[in-house]
């Protein structure tokens, strides 16, 4: 949710004055620094998006950064295996807080902080449905719909309310810039033509964000296929986590593939050929809904095109 979140507080800020933000995720020890080259006079605000697949890498990006607000948006197990263990990744990403920052923590985790946002947070969610909720900062409330699917978006909104919160911003601008986001391309982006409704989510994968975007599929009318590719970072536990997946998307979907060398553990119905699963898809699945989604060095953005010749 880094990007996201990055994308809708950047958003609601530029209303206000000029906003300077990390372009896509160019979030590591080369891609902070050339944001922060990119700061010039007329900027007001500069959002920078953080990563990390270590122990102390945030902790230096934070030092090079010195930030007056920080946010570690979940701890959740996206990277895992990169760190040896959640604990390690825990660590990793509380690197960011500071006793010089003012600290927006998820309520959802076990970071205290300065602004809480989530369940029993100080800005929450109320009347969530597919794509809108009502925000709540303390005891102002006001309905927002979002042009981004999914309800995990929604916790993304609430974070990029709190940090806008904490600037000043009043709870109209944030509505506003909330709504006027709309999703980057690979990230449950819906695609439309005559033979099916592709949701093309194929930018990244983690357990949590494909949970996540079956839980978007199944929102959606009529039948629905979940196209389903290799999950990287994961370490020793990754045939676990496929497993797992594999079996979470089958109770929810009903038809589901997969594709990749690790995807075969999801032990779906296995392509080895993105030509042979587009194929089987048009020929098998017109009118349905396609949920695309894997790692990037998967490729499955191709299959994206194939399914759109």
């Amino acid at each position: 949710g880094k990007t996201t979140t990055k994308n809708l507080l950047a958003n609601i800020l530029n209303i206000k004055k000029p906003t300077h933000a990390t372009k896509g995720n160019l979030n590591n020890n080369l891609g902070v620094p050339i944001t922060i080259l990119g700061l010039d006079s007329k900027h007001k605000y500069a959002v920078i998006e953080m990563g990390a697949n270590h122990i102390n890498e945030i902790k230096h990006l934070r030092e090079m950064v010195n930030p007056d607000i920080a946010i570690v948006t979940n701890t959740l197990d996206a990277h895992i295996g990169e760190f040896g263990g959640l604990k390690n990744l825990i660590t990793a990403k509380g690197e960011i807080y500071s006793s010089n920052s003012q600290n927006i923590v998820n309520k959802n985790t076990n970071f205290r902080g300065d602004i809480s946002f989530g369940n029993g947070g100080d800005i929450f969610a109320t009347n969530i449905t597919k794509n809108s909720f009502d925000l709540n900062i303390h005891d102002k409330k006001i309905q927002v719909v979002l042009k981004l699917i999914g309800k995990h978006n929604i916790e993304n909104a609430l974070a990029a309310s709190a940090c806008a919160h904490a600037l000043g911003v009043d709870i109209n601008t944030i509505k506003q810039g909330l709504e006027d986001t709309s999703a980057e391309s690979g990230r449950l982006t819906i695609i439309k033509n005559k033979k099916l409704t592709i949701i093309d989510d194929t930018y990244n994968a983690s357990p949590q964000s494909i949970k996540a975007a079956i839980e978007t599929l199944q929102d959606f009318e009529g039948s629905k296929v979940a196209v389903l590719g290799s999950m990287a970072e994961l370490g020793s536990e990754s045939i676990k986590f496929h497993n797992e997946i594999g079996e979470f998307a089958k109770q929810k979907i009903d038809t589901v593939y997969s594709y990749g060398d690790l995807a075969i553990n999801y032990n779906a119905s296995h392509f080895d050929s993105l030509n042979k699963l587009a194929k089987h898809i048009i020929d098998n699945h017109k009118g349905s809904t396609v949920m695309i989604k894997g790692s990037r060095m998967v490729g499955l953005n191709d299959l994206v095109e194939l399914l759109q010749k």
